[in-house]
């Protein structure tokens, strides 16, 4: 009888482990992006979320103008994975009437910072930038990539007691079949599986929040009696922090066939954990109109509710509306 106890304990110890092992490869799991027409990849959390959604907002005139080879740009899915404490994304623009993406990367690197380190490379005919933020408890990265007529941006954010989860995701990626960055303490996670860019299809979540009706309460919106606002600096405590899905621009039209105006105005938007918008705070502001348009669009932002350990909660962020009409 004790030999068949004994017996019977190992079977379960046996299965016991193999549940704890499979739990921790669930858990380790990751998933190689592949772009369909380029040797470009990228691994994510298998966890990861797809916007494949068109979006439908106001893109500004004078930029247009400026830009006008970027006026017809196609934008293949983004998207976005959390691990830990560390948000990623990918986004992946097509240029239709530009044949050298390269010439126009410097529209999708952004200005040079002093708390910034840069490393330009090449990799055959992959051409960017990448631009490291390294601050006392987190550290994020940024990456555009041009080849062909495509551009591919990638984002990673993270507390530093997650940069092993960090540098995974940014050793991962890979041009002409080979890892672009290597690090002596890390490396690329393992991907058991595979899917391509044009293979995806916006995850049930986003698509809830991007079909639901503006049904919006009518909020509180006050003037803030602050002469000087600080910028916002992460919140620690967020497992994943609050992402924008969608800013949409206000109807200036109007406005500008009757003014011609220039100006800024920076709104402190809270953001409830129902995936609705909360009280609205003005920091600068223009004219009234302006100003009224500018609260109107912010009311209809999308996004992914900030969470602590896997809950939704509420999270406060500064928009901003600059324009410039002539």
């Amino acid at each position: 009888m004790a030999g068949f106890q004994n017996f019977f304990v190992f079977i379960m110890l046996l299965i016991l482990t193999a549940n704890a092992f499979a739990q921790s490869r669930s858990n380790d799991d990751w998933t190689r992006i592949k772009d369909d027409k380029t040797d470009f990849s990228i691994s994510f959390p298998s966890n990861f979320l797809v916007d494949n959604e068109v979006e439908k907002s106001y893109i500004m005139a004078p930029v247009l103008a400026s830009l006008p080879e970027l006026i017809n740009t196609f934008e293949k899915p983004r998207i976005i994975g959390n691990k830990g404490s560390v948000v990623m994304s990918l986004s992946v623009f097509q240029l239709r009437q530009v044949s050298e993406a390269k010439n126009y990367l410097w529209y999708y690197v952004g200005g040079n910072s002093p708390q910034a380190s840069y490393q330009d490379f090449r990799a055959g005919d992959f051409v960017g930038r990448k631009t490291t933020y390294d601050g006392d408890k987190t550290q994020s990265t940024s990456i555009a990539i041009a080849v062909k007529s495509k551009v591919f941006l990638i984002y990673a954010s993270g507390k530093k007691e997650d940069a092993a989860i960090y540098e995974k995701f940014v050793t991962s990626l890979m041009l002409n079949g080979k890892p672009l960055f290597k690090t002596s303490t890390n490396s690329a996670p393992d991907a058991p599986r595979s899917v391509f860019v044009s293979n995806l299809q916006t995850s049930p979540e986003i698509l809830e929040i991007l079909n639901r009706k503006d049904d919006q309460p009518e909020v509180k919106v006050v003037k803030s009696a602050l002469t000087a606002q600080k910028e916002d600096k992460p919140d620690l405590s967020f497992s994943r922090p609050l992402i924008l899905l969608r800013k949409p621009m206000f109807d200036f039209i109007d406005i500008a066939s009757k003014n011609r105006y220039s100006g800024l105005v920076k709104l402190k938007v809270n953001f409830l954990a129902n995936g609705k918008i909360g009280d609205i705070e003005i920091l600068s502001d223009a004219s009234d109109d302006i100003t009224k348009l500018a609260v109107r669009a912010a009311q209809k932002i999308r996004f992914l509710p900030a969470e602590i350990d896997g809950k939704k909660v509420d999270a406060a962020k500064t928009i901003e509306y600059a324009f410039n009409i002539r």
